[in-house]
């Protein structure tokens, strides 16, 4: 029997409202401020739906013909139902095409697991630390207990701030430690938005310690970290990660991304220590014809040189 067509996508800009409550890199905010940050970006995301009437969105940002959602973070599909993998890949081709991108890579991770952000077709890349927050539940058991209170005992107060000022100068400092610095100017647009909020560990008003995170009613993330020695000494960060967490359950939120930690198995510890469980990143990969074969050809000048000099040798 001849599987029946899968049907087409069509164009429906209503679908990224979807994206709205999506998570912090799905927003708005997000993508208006990165291209603030860094010029040479555009948003293009997009929105389609299937006869049936299943609406799909992506938030896609793009540079040199790569679509990405988004660069170095993570935002996917959002759908008004569960996708299948052909519905998948045929809805982020059509999302490429629409893009000018020789290539889209779309990054998800299911922090709050709905049929909504749950798709077939995406491949495992990594893993993040995500708390689960409850109601009732006590966020800085055990060491991390202990930890806050030595913070506290050295004269520790946090402070949650839409104002980056004090965080952005300690990130000046610990810049160079970062795989990646961003710009500030994309830190200042989204505390100015009001997704991030800086949590400020303050010695005699002095900013230790911080951690810039990113919020949304979906779930937050504790996206960036800083210290200078004296903030280190008094475990400044577990001080400023226990008041988001602790924030994060008083307004209701379900979640909280404490990052990747891959290769950093200190960092990793500092998690667990809050409790933090171990989410998959999840990536899609869709390329032209061209860009295809522009790898291929890549890869095959590669294995051609290889010979080459192994020949040469013998």
């Amino acid at each position: 029997m001849t599987p029946r067509p899968l049907a087409s996508w069509t164009d429906d800009p209503k679908a990224l409202e979807l994206l709205k409550d999506a998570g912090p890199f799905h927003s708005d905010a997000f993508r208006e401020s990165w291209v603030v940050g860094y010029p040479g970006w555009r948003d293009v995301s997009y929105g389609a739906r299937l006869p049936d009437g299943t609406r799909a969105a992506v938030a896609l940002l793009v540079k040199d013909r790569v679509a990405e959602s988004v660069p170095f973070n993570y935002a996917g599909v959002v759908a008004s139902r569960g996708l299948g993998a052909a519905e998948t890949k045929a809805f982020l081709e059509e999302a490429r095409r629409r893009a000018g991108a020789h290539r889209l890579i779309a990054r998800s991770i299911p922090i709050q697991p709905t049929p909504q952000t749950q798709h077939v077709g995406a491949r495992l890349v990594g893993w993040t630390s995500v708390v689960r927050v409850s109601r009732h539940q006590d966020l800085t058991a055990g060491f991390a207990k202990k930890a806050t209170r030595k913070a506290k005992r050295g004269g520790g107060n946090v402070v949650a701030s839409h104002d980056p000022s004090g965080f952005l100068r300690l990130y000046a400092l610990v810049g160079d430690s970062h795989w990646l610095r961003y710009a500030d100017e994309l830190i200042r647009r989204l505390a100015i938005r009001g997704i991030g909020r800086s949590y400020e560990v303050r010695v005699d008003d002095r900013v230790v310690s911080a951690v810039f995170a990113l919020l949304s009613a979906n779930h937050w993330t504790a996206w960036l970290a800083a210290q200078d020695p004296e903030g280190r000494s008094l475990s400044g960060n577990y001080l400023a990660v226990a008041e988001l967490l602790g924030d994060a359950q008083r307004s209701g939120v379900g979640a909280v991304n404490l990052g990747i930690s891959e290769g950093m198995p200190g960092v990793a510890h500092f998690k667990r220590r809050f409790g933090a469980v171990d989410v998959p990143l999840m990536e899609e990969v869709i390329a032209s014809r061209s860009a295809l074969f522009a790898q291929f050809t890549a890869v095959g000048r590669h294995k051609l040189k290889t010979f080459a000099r192994r020949a040469c040798s013998q």
